[in-house]
């Protein structure tokens, strides 16, 4: 059980700073965004194996059981 809220704590970590991210870029267009813009690509990369780590976790547990 701790394993799958560890996974979706990281999904929803990464959702909300990839939408920090994405609002910044809204509210300021210009030196900020340039910034921000940056490290988008990275969110993205984080939220994917984010997803992946909690979906393999969440498979790993219903295939073979609670762990103890």
């Amino acid at each position: 059980m701790k394993s799958i809220f560890k996974g979706l704590g990281v999904i929803v970590g990464g959702i909300i700073f990839t939408v920090i991210g994405s609002h910044m870029v809204y509210r300021n267009q210009y030196d900020i965004m340039l910034k921000i813009m940056s490290y988008i690509p990275f969110a993205i990369i984080y939220l994917a194996g984010a997803i992946v780590m909690a979906v393999s976790e969440l498979g790993e547990e219903l295939v073979f059981g609670k762990k103890s």
